[in-house]
């Protein structure tokens, strides 16, 4: 099962702010209530009345209820290592945050914690059912019912929410679907809620700018609330796990992690420090976390304290793009998206996947006018996950948020997809999920996807064959042949195929060569070559000439070669073609050689 291995967050004990983190099992606000550990009766003060003497008891009792069963929580935590603030990536408020390899494995939560909660939430009920308009009851009722895995009974608490600010009770709705993996509904949910919203709340709600580094979040910082929708909703078409799926549940977890900050305030947590903009910004970009630790933390005087360590989430993802591109119309390179970026700017863990892998797949692009045949030969790179799961494959081409040009769908982990779209920059999403294994897979670029003017000699990508005992004479019989990897064995037979387009009305005489040349090596392997001590690898190549009568929209053209003797590396296999007076044409596809 893949670990975690992002952010470890530490408390950062600092001279200029020797209060930032004070006794981790007491908070300030505790000392402000009205009545102790022994609660509030549930009664009136006085029968047949209530008054805002008893409503303030029945709050303060709850409040009280809320801190003392985190304090008992915290009392639970596991002992970590030693703390150091030494080696932060970034210090973000009171907090040192590192990225590294740390590993964790769920520890079973006590029964003293879980049966606290469950006092905690019958206590919750029975405030919620005297004061329904007190939006915090409502918050931390749903909040803990959540938390003790009951979706259903936090979504029925959310809608037996009667607080004066309708948008809270909609957001605790959206909270308690999205939590129980219902996106779509999550995603109407937090849409009401926003709508309903104060324009400044909407603004504050909607605000990414954690989310952004560099260029993005300086061009972001400059534009007001009312110019920012184009921005934001490139961000979250481009930041949305998988386009297969009908809501964007990066989005939903951006508010559930808004609805997370706003019942914090006036509560206890699980960080043992006075909830404020550091937090709020750790959580806004890695969710709450997934593990807590005790650890001892040094002074500055020789001495050590108690603080709190918190890891991200178990199976996390860095979803979010990295680049100077969301503010531009341009493709997004296939490197734009690391999910396992070593450093990542935030961090999401679907709940629908515990591994996130890569497609490997062969992309080629056929021009046809004003459109282009996309076709995609894919399959898992781990050969154990095509036998255990059965996977819902797509091919999504898409232009702008909301405007998907083409899908085509598969149940197979291993074939040949093809769609037909316009011209024009597009994002392309190869994506496979496997609901019952909880496995994800996916591979997301930008595609120029040029118009070639009429009479323009020009020459297709190159698709690497499966089979060459059977030359396909046309796309349509090569598209099923297409190699679902790029990766060859030494010796082996390959087929490809390609087009050329532009061709004039008369006789053309066509010149063709085809080259397979290593790729680089390093400095190492050039040197090992020059003391003889590894095999220099020559290029090889095949020409030939042939003539074109008559003129065709289309000259298709397929071969089949057989791979020399050859050391395992990478390699560029090369076709080029030259017609009398025009310019030489190259198209190149990059194929690795195994044992």
């Amino acid at each position: 099962m893949r670990l975690s291995r992002y952010a470890l967050l530490l408390p950062l004990i600092a001279v200029q702010s020797p209060t930032a983190f004070g006794d981790a099992g007491r908070f300030p606000h505790e000392a402000t209530h009205p009545h102790g550990s022994a609660g509030w009766s549930g009664q009136p003060s006085r029968p047949g009345s209530y008054t805002q003497r008893d409503s303030q008891e029945v709050l303060a009792s709850a409040r009280n209820r809320q801190a003392r069963f985190e304090r008992l929580r915290r009392s639970h935590l596991p002992r970590g290592g030693y703390g150091s603030t030494r080696h932060c990536y970034e210090i973000v408020g009171r907090y040192c945050l590192r990225h590294g390899d740390e590993e964790w494995e769920p520890i079973p939560e006590p029964g003293e914690v879980k049966r606290a909660r469950d006092e905690l939430n019958t206590e919750l009920e029975r405030a919620a059912r005297l004061l329904p308009g007190d939006e915090w009851i409502a918050g931390q009722r749903v909040r803990y019912l959540v938390e003790a895995g009951r979706q259903r009974d936090a979504l029925a608490a959310a809608m037996d929410c009667r607080a004066a600010l309708r948008w809270w009770c909609l957001a605790l709705e959206g909270y308690a679907l999205h939590s129980a993996g219902t996106y779509v509904l999550a995603d109407s949910a937090f849409a009401a809620a926003t709508l309903a919203m104060p324009e400044r709340e909407r603004c504050r709600w909607t605000d990414i700018a954690d989310l952004l580094s560099g260029r993005s979040r300086r061009h972001y910082g400059r534009l007001d609330c009312d110019e920012r929708g184009s921005f934001e909703a490139r961000f979250w078409w481009l930041a949305d796990p998988l386009h297969m799926l009908p809501a964007n549940d990066r989005w939903t977890e951006h508010f559930a992690r808004r609805v997370l900050d706003r019942m914090q305030h006036r509560a206890d947590s699980p960080f043992g420090a006075p909830w404020g903009a550091d937090l709020r910004e750790l959580l806004v970009r890695y969710g709450w976390p997934g593990r807590f630790e005790k650890i001892s933390l040094p002074t500055g005087t020789g001495g050590t304290r108690e603080g709190i360590a918190f890891y991200d989430p178990q199976n996390s993802w860095q979803f979010i793009p990295r680049g100077d591109f969301l503010e531009t119309a341009e493709p997004v390179r296939e490197d734009g998206w690391r999910l396992e970026d070593e450093t990542p700017r935030s961090v999401y863990a679907p709940a629908y996947a515990s591994s996130f892998q890569a497609i490997e797949h062969q992309l080629a692009v056929f021009p046809r006018g004003d459109s282009a045949i996309v076709v995609a030969a894919y399959q898992l790179q781990s050969a154990d996950s095509i036998a255990e799961a059965t996977y819902e494959t797509a091919l999504i081409l898409s232009r702008d948020p909301g405007l998907v040009l083409a899908v085509a769908k598969s149940r197979a982990a291993a074939g040949v997809l093809s769609v037909v779209v316009e011209t024009g920059p597009t994002l392309l999403s190869l994506e496979m999920l496997s609901d019952t294994e909880r496995q994800a897979a996916r591979s997301r670029y930008g595609l120029p996807l040029a118009e070639f003017p009429n009479g323009l000699l020009t020459l297709s990508d190159l698709l690497l064959l499966d089979r060459a005992d059977r030359l396909p004479a046309s796309l349509a019989e090569a598209t099923p042949l297409a190699r679902r990897t790029l990766r060859a064995r030494s010796g082996e037979r390959l087929g490809l195929y390609w087009e050329v387009y532009g061709l004039g009305p008369g006789r053309e005489d066509l010149s063709v060569s085809l080259t397979l040349v290593g790729e680089g090596g390093g400095v190492l392997r050039r040197a090992a070559e020059w003391l003889g001590l590894a095999r220099r690898q020559p290029p090889i190549t095949l020409a030939w000439q042939e003539a074109v009568p008559s003129p065709v929209t289309v000259l298709e053209r397929s071969l089949a070669i057989d791979l020399p003797d050859l050391q395992p590396g990478r390699y560029t296999l090369m076709v080029e073609v030259t017609a009398l007076g025009r310019e030489k044409l190259r198209a190149a596809r990059s194929i690795e050689i195994v044992r």
